[in-house]
């Protein structure tokens, strides 16, 4: 049970852990004397801080004496509970050339009002990257001196850094919507992971070949480094005095380095301090199996390797990850869109030859679709067969355009050959065209060829047609004449045959006689 506050110095009731420890102390043993004694001012700020949920402080006195409320031990971290009634320049000394001068400023009557202001507090052990907004107000004496400090602060810490960290993701986040090529992300990737000197100290960035070989592409932070080269095969297994990037390939997950020193003799100082340790993380896409490479993070002695910044090593991994990722898939699809439009300009380009080689044709080509059977294509040999023009025939029905062919066969032809799939030919076909104002009989040479459609049927028939009339007629002529020849060669073989036999009767005549005069 909490005992009772005596009554000249209620100004200390309540007031929670510093409450109890301020009233603890023997305060009379001090230059301040017994609290009651204190000036009313100190006490009328000291009982304002107590009951505050704000972090709060007093600086009291030449000396800088330290009073604060509970709100502010995670300030004083590791200082606390030592902090109590200390000077505040001892207390503070790795930031007194930032606040001194400004804790002078308030002696002297002035307001001090600072935002996101950088102070490197040695709370944890190790001088910490902080940020904070506060303001010093003087203490005014009754009789009209400063006889103290009283801050109110907050600390900005994690939303100057989550900021910071944010922007850096964003930056990475647009290279895929930047960069053309998988070296150009990793180029822009290190300009970016450069501009966090605070968060990632110094980095190294590698990506694999198609080797096996994880290829140096830049590093940031380290004097001289930029533009090394460097080659390493992970397949070897030799990786001695080296990132160990042949575990992190192994394990798919980041790899810390505790010691750098005494690891890979790895040495960087930076303005906080010596970087003594560093995280690897493989680049690799989240839910994809493809490693695209490494990444190398220094950490920052001035930042707890805590949880946010852990997962801020990943993200940005993850980001560079996915940006290569994009550029490979976007590089893979215009590969494809080329090889598509070449495809399609090699297509048309054949189309275009085999038109031209139809156009030009010596044979008389004609290409008909559909139940109608709608002239596609026409050459020019086949216009002299029919005497027709191109616009006669062209996206028309050959039966409407040339009407007396449809009694003759060639509708029944071409239905068999699309629902059959089978060539037809025809030889010396005798038809009946109007040709010169006149029906007049011809003869085709005629091949029905079906087109087979990508989904297996047969839409369109091309037919090759050769006129043959000319050779026909001579060769009827010419059978006329050799039958007319046969004819007469006949006769004369009778005539001959009977002018033997007269022959042979009047000699065998000549030969009784010889036989009878002798």
């Amino acid at each position: 049970m909490q005992k009772a506050v005596p009554a000249h110095v209620n100004f200390l009731s309540g007031g929670g852990e510093m409450g109890q420890l301020i009233r603890s102390v023997n305060w009379a043993e001090t230059p301040l004397g017994p609290p009651e004694e204190w000036p009313p001012c100190l006490k009328i700020s000291i009982s304002i801080m107590l009951h505050s949920g704000y972090p709060m402080f007093i600086w009291w006195g030449p000396d800088l004496t330290m009073f604060h409320n509970d709100a502010y031990l995670p300030v004083l971290g590791k200082k606390h509970p030592e902090a109590l009634g200390k000077s505040a320049r001892k207390m503070w000394s790795e930031i007194w050339h930032d606040v001194g001068p400004l804790a002078e400023n308030v002696f002297q009557g002035k307001e001090v009002y600072l935002q996101d202001l950088l102070l490197y507090l040695g709370r944890k052990g190790f001088l910490e990257e902080t940020y904070w907004t506060f303001s010093y107000s003087p203490i005014i004496s009754e009789d009209g001196s400063v006889s103290g400090l009283f801050c109110a602060c907050n600390e900005e810490t994690r939303k100057i850094i989550g900021l910071r960290r944010l922007r850096t993701l964003q930056q990475i986040t647009g290279l895929s919507s930047q960069a053309e090529t998988v070296e150009e992300v990793g180029k822009g990737s290190l300009d970016i992971l450069s501009e966090n000197g605070n968060d990632i100290p110094f980095s190294f960035l590698y990506l694999m070949d198609t080797d096996g070989n994880a290829v140096l592409v830049g590093s940031t932070g380290i004097p001289g480094q930029k533009d090394k080269t460097e080659k390493i095969d992970l397949l070897s297994g030799d990786t001695m005095g080296k990132w160990p990037l042949d575990s992190v390939m192994k394990m798919r997950k980041p790899y810390l380095l505790r010691d750098l020193k005494s690891e890979l003799n790895f040495n960087v100082q930076t303005h906080s301090g010596i970087i003594n340790s560093a995280a690897v993380m493989p680049l690799q896409r989240s839910g994809g199996e493809e490693l695209a490479g490494f990444l190398v993070c220094g950490i920052s002695p001035a930042q707890e390797y805590d949880e946010d910044y852990q997962n801020y090593f990943i993200t940005s991994a993850a980001q560079i990850s996915t940006a290569i990722a994009d550029i490979k898939a976007f590089e893979a699809e215009r590969k494809r869109s080329e090889s598509l439009l070449e495809l399609a300009r090699l297509k048309d380009q054949a189309e275009q030859n085999i038109h031209n080689l139809f156009m030009q044709a010596p044979v008389g080509i004609v290409i008909v679709k559909g139940d109608n059977y709608e002239v596609e294509l026409v050459n020019a040999s086949y216009l002299p067969i029919v005497q027709k023009t191109y616009e006669d025939l062209i996206h028309k029905s050959i039966f409407e355009t040339i009407p007396e062919i449809e009694k003759q066969g060639f509708r029944e032809i071409l239905n068999a050959t699309r629902e059959t799939g089978e060539t037809y030919h025809l030889h010396e076909y005798k038809t009946i065209i109007n040709r010169n104002g006149r029906d007049e009989t011809i003869y085709l040479n005629v091949v029905y060829q079906p087109i087979k459609e990508l989904d297996g049927s047969y839409d369109r028939v091309m037919a090759l047609v050769v006129e043959v009339t000319e050779a026909v007629v001579a060769r009827k002529k010419i059978e006329e004449l050799n039958h007319l020849l046969e004819e007469q060669v006949d006769n004369r073989t009778k005539d001959l045959k009977q002018a033997n036999a007269e022959l042979e009767r009047s000699n065998k005549e000549l030969e009784q006689f010889a036989y009878a005069a002798s």
